[in-house]
């Protein structure tokens, strides 16, 4: 009976082992799913996460671009209407210099819609006139006026230029306070 009972007890203690071994497997597998499980769950959180940051990241560019191009846009129109301000100077200018221009023809005795006829008619008639009589004005003045029109040249000149170089350091000015924000 001894020997049965050894044999019965090994059963027993090889039974008791065989279920710690299952025992232990099973928590071991269950330990092993928890902590897939808790990876996963990272994972997702993870990637939800890097989802909305890039989202966040989006809806900036967006807005930066969007500065940018308001900036663009700005100095687009700014410079539009510079060129059409001194395109209307220009036209200004030119319309001036026309009626300036009709003004000394009239001094001068020449008029500028005049039939072939009637300037032949007037070139005999000015024939017999010294030439000194024919023009009405001095040469001092016409000095005088090529002198002054040079010195406001030069001051518009000048003055063109200071702006040039105020709007080239407004626009660095600008530039530098937008790449800070």
């Amino acid at each position: 009976m001894a020997k049965e009972d050894l044999l019965k007890k090994g059963l027993k203690d090889q039974t008791n082992e065989n279920d710690l071994v299952r025992t232990l497997q099973q928590k071991q597998r269950h330990d092993n799913m928890t902590k897939i499980q808790e990876n996963k769950q990272f994972m997702n959180e993870w990637q939800e996460e890097g989802h909305q940051n890039w989202k966040i990241n989006q809806t900036k560019r967006r807005e930066n671009i969007a500065r940018v191009k308001y900036f663009e846009d700005k100095e687009v129109e700014a410079y539009k209407n510079k060129l059409n301000k001194e395109l209307t100077q220009g036209t200004d200018e030119m319309r001036g210099g026309i009626s300036e221009f009709e003004k000394n023809l009239q001094k001068l005795g020449i008029e500028q819609n005049v039939d072939l006829q009637e300037a032949l008619k007037k070139m005999e008639e000015k024939k017999g006139i010294p030439p000194g009589q024919i023009q009405n004005f001095s040469y001092a003045a016409t000095m005088n006026k090529i002198k002054e029109s040079k010195k406001n040249t030069d001051f518009a000149g000048k003055e063109r230029e200071r702006r040039r170089r105020k709007l080239m350091v407004d626009q660095a000015r600008t530039q530098q306070t937008l790449d800070k924000q």
